[in-house]
């Protein structure tokens, strides 16, 4: 599991940076010059599952009380209770070598969003002042989508992830908090258009008048 030989090119497009994160962008660049990046998904999703699942052994990866010894057995048990590729198995060893037990499941959260990045996938919190139907969204992405290309962006292969939330304050219209916060992303935004902050926009050019 080597990444000295990978070319530059199959860097990730996102840097991230944190706990795991090291880690997880070293098995993305090995997977993604092996062709492996899918299969490598499908395994990091599994297991993810499986801590998930048994949240005693995630607290005790993170245990400071615990061995780095202590730990690896831990993992040493679910890589043999699993059917991960050779990859992943290899990947799995090397957080045992380098004993970064305590942070495997950041690095598996880390590589699931390095794959976000890669696939256009822009997070995107949308408040509206009422539930709201999927016609509705699918307005309001579009729009998005035109507003950002009026602005010179490219969004040919930008996908919306849209998460929905209800604040009657708003009064009408809606607020859009979307982007990520990953360096070599599309950066975090904020668009407001809203029908009381219009009010209040209006209210405050009337005062400079008056």
């Amino acid at each position: 599991f080597a990444t000295a030989a990978v070319p530059k090119s199959y860097l990730p497009q996102a840097r991230l940076a944190g706990p795991g994160a090291s880690m997880a962008t070293s098995l993305f660049e090995v997977a993604n010059f092996r062709g492996q990046v899918d299969k490598v998904a499908k395994d990091v999703k599994a297991l993810k599952g499986m801590l998930n699942a048994k949240p005693d052994v995630v607290k005790c990866l993170s245990r400071s009380d615990l061995t780095i010894t202590e730990k690896n057995k831990f993992i040493e048990i679910i890589r043999k209770s699993s059917k991960m590729s050779p990859l992943t198995n290899n990947f799995l060893s090397l957080v045992m070598e380098k004993k970064r037990a305590s942070t495997l499941t950041k690095s598996l959260d880390a590589f699931e969003r390095i794959i976000e990045c890669e696939g256009g996938i822009v997070p995107c919190t949308v408040t509206y002042p009422m539930v709201v139907d999927k016609e509705q969204i699918e307005f309001t992405a579009n729009r998005l989508r035109k507003i950002l290309e009026s602005k010179g962006w490219d969004t040919k292969n930008l996908k919306f992830a849209m998460r929905l939330e209800v604040d009657p304050k708003i009064m009408g219209g809606c607020k859009i908090f979307f982007g990520r916060a990953e360096v070599g992303t599309i950066g975090l935004h904020t668009l407001d258009i809203s029908l009381r902050t219009r009010l209040e926009s209006m209210v405050n050019d009337m005062k400079k008048v008056v």
